[in-house]
């Protein structure tokens, strides 16, 4: 686990991510750091988060880049389903 990342799994770290995404034919920007850290706070936030909790906290924390729409643009594999692959989580 990464200081960067303080609520990562503690299997996971950015390298793990990164062989997921070449895998996936994804290459990380900025953005898909700040997902993958927003899935990891809110999955350690909360006890047992719904699929609709989660969107609602994604729509919100990219609502200026355009929300859940401009997640799917930079995540096609779904930025819950996928992204949550990124981050290490179930």
């Amino acid at each position: 686990m990464s200081d960067s990342y303080p609520h990562a799994p503690s299997d996971w770290s950015t390298s793990v991510a990164e062989t997921i995404a070449s895998e996936d034919g994804l290459e990380l920007t900025d953005d898909h750091w700040q997902l993958i850290s927003a899935l990891q706070e809110y999955y350690n936030k909360a006890e047992r988060p719904t699929l609709r909790e989660i969107t609602d906290a994604l729509e919100e924390s990219f609502h200026s880049k355009g929300g859940m729409k401009y997640l799917y643009q930079i995540i096609p594999g779904g930025p819950v389903a996928q992204g949550c692959k990124l981050a290490g989580l179930q």
